[in-house]
C-alpha cells in the first residue's frame, strides 16, 4: 500500500481531520525550514547555488506591477487616465528563489 493510499481506507471523520491537522503542521515545518535555509544564500547575495540533485536560483528585487481593473472601470467607465491607472496600481518588490533539478 502506498502512502496516498492508505488515505482512502480512512472512514472515520474525526481520523481525517486529525490527518488534515498533521498535515498540516508538516507543511508549516517545512516552510519554516526552507525560509531558514533560503535565508542563508540570501545573506551571501548568492544568485546561484548548483547542488548535486538541484539548481537553485535566486532574483532580487523584482518589482511587480498590479491593476485593480475591476475597481478601477467602476470607478470611471473604459477610458481611465494616467492618474486613474496610478491610483489602482499595486507595486511590490520581493525576491525569487526558484528550484529546479540539475541536468543529467
Amino acid at each position: 500500500m502506498t502512502e496516498a493510499n492508505k488515505f482512502f481506507e480512512i472512514t472515520n471523520d474525526a481520523v481525517v481531520a486529525d490527518e488534515i491537522g498533521k498535515l498540516d503542521a508538516q507543511i508549516k515545518e517545512l516552510r519554516d525550514a526552507r525560509k531558514f535555509l533560503e535565508g542563508l544564500l540570501k545573506s551571501k547575495g548568492l544568485t546561484q547555488v548548483d547542488g548535486t540533485k538541484y539548481r537553485v536560483t535566486i532574483s532580487y528585487d523584482i518589482v511587480r506591477k498590479v491593476i485593480d481593473y475591476k475597481s478601477m472601470m467602476s470607478a470611471k467607465g473604459w477610458e481611465p487616465t494616467r492618474q486613474l491607472l496610478a491610483a489602482h496600481t499595486k507595486i511590490s518588490r520581493s525576491d525569487r528563489v526558484s528550484v529546479k533539478g540539475m541536468p543529467r
